[in-house]
């Protein structure tokens, strides 16, 4: 655990007394503590990559939520109103603690982050604010100018991305709808009880990009088991989509690629932090997981979709 003082942090917030901290999560960008105090349970939230100014807009991005009644956890006032504190180990937000766990992929949380991540799209007014994709098509040249340098070597990885990222090309060019897009609706970014979505957590890669990438990112998260595109799976997220915000005949066009484009995101992810140069046995796991789901669902996709 980091050197943390919540007795002393406490002192910014009405949540009353310290009574103890439990590690939740250690993830790449953040750490999540379940902090109880004399008032109750509340989640903080210690963001080790993200600077301030992206913390920034993923708070403006749940207050927009909130107006739409959406299933997130909400980030709590410090007693001058402002929701960010700094600390030694970094920045701190306070959150609502919501219970739940991380579900498994069936037909009824399809149809739960079907209906969420459709929602997301309606967010008012969202090019106010436009924050780049951070996994867009920059990203991934950043990646190919890194690999001829590399510090760890992974020549059938990185032959892999070259030649998908060249496929991909026209996908991440493609004109389509825009809005707001979670950006990594993944299992471990939601919170469920049984089948019920009680929170869409982690805003931190929220920005203004085609509607589809979430679509496909989400099915990526949603939509397979043992690595294989799922099409009951599929169908149930994809029709629950549908019901709130239909998919353009321009849109059904390019979904295959978006799915595929869903799975290379996270793929550019993991050799941009910091595969590339720095041998990580459970980053290279993912990443060879993540080849092979690509490079299945060139048939599953002909199978399914076409």
């Amino acid at each position: 655990m980091a050197d943390l003082d919540f007795e002393r942090l406490l002192k910014s917030y009405d949540l009353g007394v310290f009574i103890n901290a439990k590690r939740l999560s250690s993830g790449f960008a953040n750490e999540n503590y379940r902090l109880e105090t004399d008032k109750g349970v509340f989640l903080a939230r210690l963001c080790k990559q993200q600077p301030l100014e992206n913390i920034e807009y993923e708070l403006w991005v749940l207050k927009g939520l909130k107006s739409l009644d959406f299933p997130a956890a909400y980030p709590i006032a410090r007693k001058d109103g402002s929701l960010i504190s700094d600390s030694s180990a970094g920045y701190f937000v306070f959150y609502d603690f919501i219970s739940g766990s991380e579900p498994e992929a069936n037909i009824e949380t399809a149809k739960e982050i079907g209906n969420a991540s459709a929602k997301i799209g309606l967010f008012p007014n969202p090019e106010e604010k436009i924050k780049q994709n951070y996994l867009d098509w920059e990203c991934c040249e950043q990646v190919l100018a890194r690999i001829p340098e590399s510090k760890n070597p992974k020549p059938d990885i990185f032959d892999f991305y070259i030649e998908q990222t060249e496929k991909l090309r026209e996908a991440y060019h493609a004109d389509l709808p825009k809005g707001l897009v979670h950006g990594d609706i993944f299992t471990d970014n939601t919170l469920f009880n049984g089948n019920k979505l009680s929170a869409i957590i982690d805003f931190e890669e929220a920005c203004y990009e085609n509607l589809l990438f979430e679509v496909g990112v989400a099915i990526n998260g949603f939509c397979f088991k043992e690595n294989r595109l799922s099409s009951e799976l599929l169908d149930s997220y994809l029709n629950e989509y549908q019901k709130i915000r239909p998919l353009s005949s321009e849109e059904l066009k390019w979904l295959p690629d978006y799915i595929k484009r869903g799975a290379h995101a996270m793929l550019t992810w993991h050799l941009q932090n910091d595969l590339v140069d720095v041998p990580n046995e459970r980053q290279e796991s993912r990443v060879r997981e993540l080849c092979d789901r690509i490079n299945l669902l060139e048939s599953d996709l002909q199978e399914i979709i076409l």
